[in-house]
């Protein structure tokens, strides 16, 4: 699906850009829309407004209570303060929420590909990497292997146009949300 790369450029905000960007597939899959919505609306009030790394949950829910600012209401990277925090972004962030996700057993990779194969973009948080990310394919590797592939957070310009690609066994004891209805 053809949607923009995020890129958390000097921000700790893996585990804020791999959800927003799950939103931003789901938008592309639902109606062709291509928001361009800002990280740090999420990541500042999650993490009280701290440069710090985390997990996908707390993001995902703040995006089910909240929504996400577009770029326009809220810079992509800022997340010092809530300076930017107003009735009308408030109110357009709430077109860009998930109304429920998924939640699989850690690790189980069989779950993962389940939902992906179904359309569903994943993220998941790799403990060999420190990083979070969306998963939007299951790849078939040589040897019967599997693998996963979907875009990264540090912008078109890394890696494989802004995508990355990592084995099952790389990946193991990672954590995976799915994002399965967006809002409206």
């Amino acid at each position: 699906y053809k949607r923009p790369i995020l890129n958390q450029g000097n921000t700790n905000y893996c585990h804020v850009n791999a959800p927003v960007g799950t939103v931003m597939t789901r938008k592309v899959v639902m109606d062709g829309s291509t928001p361009d919505l800002s990280p740090a609306s999420v990541g500042g009030p999650v993490t009280n407004y701290r440069n710090v790394g985390g997990w996908g949950g707390p993001a995902l829910k703040r995006i089910a209570e909240k929504g996400i600012y577009e770029s326009k209401d809220w810079p992509v990277n800022y997340w010092q303060s809530n300076k930017y925090m107003s009735e009308e972004g408030s109110e357009r962030a709430l077109l860009n929420r998930i109304s429920d996700w998924f939640e699989t057993e850690e690790g189980n990779f069989l779950q993962l590909a389940s939902l992906v194969v179904d359309d569903v973009p994943c993220v998941i948080g790799v403990p060999n990497w420190g990083h979070e990310v969306e998963v939007t394919q299951i790849l078939s590797l040589p040897g019967g292997k599997f693998g996963v592939y979907g875009p990264n957070s540090w912008g078109q310009y890394n890696d494989d146009g802004g995508f990355y690609q990592a084995t099952e066994n790389y990946i193991r004891g990672f954590d995976c949300y799915g994002t399965v209805t967006v809002l409206p």
